[in-house]
């Protein structure tokens, strides 16, 4: 009822004009922290790898990158994966925890992420991948 209402006041598309462009999948770890003399906060660490991206529709894929109409070198339900990549989510609150420090030292810092995003943007040439270029490279 929300999403119908929202749509209705946002534009001139129905729920029954919505349909899933993506499934995103990945396997999760989550670590838990608990406070001690070395680490001053409780956190928690979730550890997605196994990236994957299916495009569902052809929604998701689009044009091609020149502009013309025509396929991708993508194809409606077929799996891509990131091989190698590893999502690192660390959950500590206000203080840095023991974790957070560990990863700067490693020269990781912290970027904002979607897997929704990042996967529509390395599918879909036509979409505008500057907010997530850094992380499609890496």
């Amino acid at each position: 009822e929300y999403v119908a209402t929202a749509l209705e006041q946002l534009t001139d598309a129905s729920v029954d004009d919505l349909e899933p462009v993506i499934r995103t999948g990945y396997r999760r770890t989550t670590v838990y922290l608990p406070q001690s003399e070395q680490n001053p906060v409780d956190s928690r660490l979730t550890i997605d790898t196994s990236l994957t991206w299916t495009p569902l529709s052809e929604s998701a894929l689009m044009y091609t990158a020149d502009g013309g109409e025509g396929p991708t070198k993508y194809q409606v339900g077929t799996e891509y994966t990131a091989p190698g990549t590893v999502i690192i989510e660390t959950k500590s609150g206000s203080a840095p925890s023991v974790a957070d420090k560990y990863l700067w030292r490693a020269g990781i810092r912290p970027v904002k992420i979607s897997k929704f995003a990042t996967g529509m943007a390395a599918l879909n040439p036509q979409l505008p991948a500057n907010k997530w270029k850094r992380t499609i490279q890496h």
